[in-house]
C-alpha cells in the first residue's frame, strides 16, 4: 500500500474535506462594488495557471464579472481578489467598467 494512500484520510481529517467559503468581509451585499471586465489575456506567473483563474478569466472575457463573482469561482478571499483585479486594471488587461447600479465608471 502506497504511502499517499495511508496519508489521505489523515490529511483529510486534519484539513476537511470542503474548501472553506470565500471571504466576503470587505463586500457585504454580493453583488455589490464594481464589475471587471477582462480586455486581453494577461501575461501569469505559472502558480495562477489553474482551471478556476483561467475558467474565471475566460467568463470574465465574454461578460463584466463583481470580485464577489471572481473570489467565489476561484476560492480566494475578497481582499485578494480585488487586489488581483485591481492589478490587471492598472496593466490594461481589464477594466472596471460598471458599478451593481449599472452606474459608468
Amino acid at each position: 500500500m502506497s504511502l499517499h494512500l495511508l496519508t489521505m484520510p489523515i490529511l483529510r481529517r486534519f484539513y476537511g474535506t470542503e474548501a472553506p467559503a470565500p471571504d466576503t468581509t470587505l463586500l457585504p451585499e454580493h453583488t455589490d462594488g464594481p464589475e471587471y471586465r477582462l480586455l486581453k489575456w494577461p501575461d501569469l506567473p505559472d502558480s495562477l495557471h489553474t482551471a478556476d483563474v483561467m475558467g474565471a478569466l475566460s467568463v470574465m472575457s465574454q461578460r463584466p464579472v463583481t470580485a464577489y463573482w471572481f473570489a467565489d469561482r476561484v476560492k480566494w478571499q475578497t481582499w485578494k481578489t480585488i487586489e488581483f483585479l485591481e492589478r490587471l486594471c492598472i496593466s490594461g488587461d481589464a477594466c472596471q467598467v460598471a458599478d451593481s447600479q449599472n452606474e459608468s465608471i
